[in-house]
């Protein structure tokens, strides 16, 4: 996959019995192996993380535009996401 830092991605998250469509600004690219940086994964996992078998990424989504919110910062499965 090439991705890089600034890209538009999309993926379909899935949870609690529902899936949500997102997009999104990838804002890391994670080399395989490795883990967010401390910032980046603080916000992205509330457990324990291990580092991923392939490249991933952080993607900054943002908030709608009538809200005060910076966004949110996600770390999906590399699988789902695709390019725009």
């Amino acid at each position: 996959m090439s991705i890089k830092k600034g890209d538009t991605v999309s993926w379909t998250s899935h949870g609690r019995g529902s899936s949500v469509q997102r997009e999104g600004v990838v804002e890391a690219v994670i080399p395989a192996g490795k883990l967010p940086s401390a910032e980046h994964l603080k916000a992205v996992s509330k457990t324990g993380a291990q580092p991923r078998k392939s490249e991933s990424y952080v993607i900054h989504v943002s908030a709608g535009p009538d809200s005060r919110s910076k966004g949110k910062l996600y770390w999906p499965n590399t699988s789902f996401i695709k390019a725009l």
